[in-house]
């Protein structure tokens, strides 16, 4: 029987281990990691497994391997996704960009709105970060209203001009 994880179809077992994962991940996280490292060794070309100790690790380096792994066995958005908020998460914007990039060019996210407007979310984020704010305006004007609106739901009003205000006067100040 084959079941969906990260918009993929996987096999029961690695399912199955996976909430096993998820329940002991808050109580034992050695345990949840040696599930996982098993996991690996019967399925080596399996991307979705590195993805989940990607997550579950504390060691953003050692994420980065796992998402990077994960992205040679397949191009998955959401690999690139997890590994450029953790680009961001250790100052590498400029990885962080060329990963979120990655995504918004891939021809098949054309209907995948959330990952696509979070991809230039957090790509505004670096280019914010790196002092790119003619990029980031230009990102920010790309959002869809819809995930503003998302965006909104628990973050309080958004306004792109706003936003985009805001980059004016930070590029002003540098």
């Amino acid at each position: 029987m084959e079941r969906e994880i990260y918009g993929c179809k996987t096999n029961n077992e690695i399912y199955v281990t996976f909430k096993k994962v998820d329940l002991l991940e808050e109580n034992s996280y050695e345990k949840a990691l040696n599930l996982l490292n098993e996991l690996i060794k019967k399925y080596p070309n399996n991307f979705e497994c590195y993805i989940k100790k990607a997550n579950l690790l504390e060691d953003y380096y050692e994420s980065i391997k796992n998402y990077t792994k994960a992205i040679e066995l397949a191009k998955s958005p959401i690999a690139y996704y997890f590994r450029g908020q953790t680009y961001i998460r250790i100052g590498n914007f400029d990885n962080a960009i060329d990963d979120f990039t990655t995504i918004i060019e891939m021809p098949s996210l054309k209907d995948r709105d959330y990952i696509l407007n979070s991809s230039y979310s957090f790509r505004i984020i670096a280019y914010c970060a790196s002092g790119d704010w003619i990029n980031a305006k230009k990102d920010i004007k790309l959002l869809s209203d819809e995930f503003i609106t998302y965006l909104e739901s628990f973050q309080g009003p958004i306004n792109k001009e706003r936003l985009v205000k805001c980059i004016n006067n930070k590029e002003l100040l540098n």
